[in-house]
């Protein structure tokens, strides 16, 4: 886990398989539903791996 004064930060994402996936047992990727996640997963990573802490 994180540990901000040793400069190691974390952070925890909980998506629910119906997001992108067909629920049933016999679960299989869904690209048309996991399109509609796609963008906000790409913003969400490309701001944790741009932020800094302050005075680094």
């Amino acid at each position: 886990y994180g540990d901000p004064a040793n400069n190691i930060h974390a952070f925890q994402l909980e998506l629910s398989l119906a997001a992108y996936m067909n629920e049933e047992p016999t679960m299989f990727w869904q690209e048309d539903l996991a399109e509609k996640v796609r963008p906000t997963l790409k913003r969400m990573l490309e701001s944790a791996l741009s932020w800094r802490p302050k005075g680094y």
